[in-house]
C-alpha cells in the first residue's frame, strides 16, 4: 500500500494468467516460475509480446543459472529466489515501482524510436558504440540489464540484443558476464577482498550467484583461483 501497488488479480494457471494479463495489461507481474500449464520464462515471453513495458519479476526455488540467463535475455525486471524475504521483495518493488514512474514522467519527451526491422546503418552503428562504452563504464551495476539499457536509450530491448550481436559478436549476457567476470579476476588477483566483496563491486548483489557465475566462467572455484594466483 505505501508503494500505491494494487493487486489487479490472482490465478494458479498461465493460461489465465496470459489471458487476464492481454485484457488488463498490469503494470507489474509477479509469477513462479513452475506452474500448470506453461513455464514461468515462456509465459514471460508471451506477455512481453503482448506489452513490453510490464515489469515482470520471476519467483523459482530452484538457484538456476540457466534460468537467470534467460531471465536476463527477456529483460524481467528481477529473479527472485524462495524463500522470499520481505524486505528483498519490497526493494525490488520500490525499485520497479520507481522505474515506472520515471518513464511516465519522461514519456512526452521520448524520442521518435527507432525502427525494429532496420538495419543498423550509420545511426543505430553509433548508438551501439554509446551503449557499449555506457556498459564498460556501468558493468558494476547490479540492475543493468537489456531494460535497463532500453529505459536509458529509449531503445526495444530485442533490438539492443540484436544489435549488440551484430556490433560486437557476442550476445548480451556473454558479453556483460566476461566484463563482470574479468574483472572479478583482476580483484582476486590483486586484492585481499572477500567473494562477497568482489560480487558486489561487479554487480552481484547475490553472493551464490556470482560464486556460481564465476565457476561456470572460470571452470573453477573462486578459492581455487586465489589459491593458484598465490602459488
Amino acid at each position: 500500500a505505501a508503494l500505491g501497488i494494487a493487486i489487479v488479480f490472482e490465478t494458479g494457471n498461465a493460461k489465465e494468467a496470459l489471458e487476464v494479463f492481454t485484457d488488463r495489461k498490469p503494470d507489474i507481474v509477479c509469477m513462479d516460475i513452475c506452474m500448470p500449464g506453461m513455464g514461468g520464462i515462456e509465459l514471460a515471453e508471451q506477455m512481453l509480446s503482448v506489452c513490453d513495458t510490464a515489469e515482470i519479476v520471476i519467483v523459482s526455488g530452484h538457484d538456476n543459472f540457466e534460468y537467470a540467463q534467460q531471465c536476463i535475455r527477456l529483460g524481467v525486471a528481477d529473479y527472485l529466489l524462495k524463500p522470499i524475504n520481505e524486505d528483498d521483495l519490497k526493494a525490488v518493488m520500490k525499485r520497479v515501482c520507481g522505474k515506472i514512474d520515471r518513464m511516465r514522467d519522461s514519456s512526452l519527451q521520448r524520442p521518435t524510436p527507432v525502427d525494429d526491422s532496420s538495419e543498423l546503418g550509420t545511426a543505430g552503428s553509433t548508438a551501439m558504440h554509446e551503449i557499449e562504452s555506457f556498459v564498460r563504464t556501468n558493468f558494476m551495476k547490479p540492475e543493468l540489464s537489456l531494460q535497463y539499457l532500453s529505459d536509458v536509450f529509449y531503445l526495444n530491448p530485442a533490438y539492443i540484443s540484436r544489435a549488440f550481436k551484430r556490433e560486437t559478436g557476442k550476445n548480451w549476457v556473454d558479453y556483460l558476464t566476461t566484463l563482470r567476470m574479468e574483472h572479478a579476476m583482476k580483484l582476486l588477483r590483486e586484492t585481499d577482498k572477500r567473494s562477497y566483496e568482489v560480487a558486489q563491486e561487479v554487480g552481484f548483489s547475490d553472493a551464490k550467484y556470482f560464486s556460481a557465475c564465476f565457476r561456470q566462467y572460470a571452470g573453477m572455484t573462486v578459492s581455487e583461483y586465489r589459491k593458484q594466483g598465490k602459488t
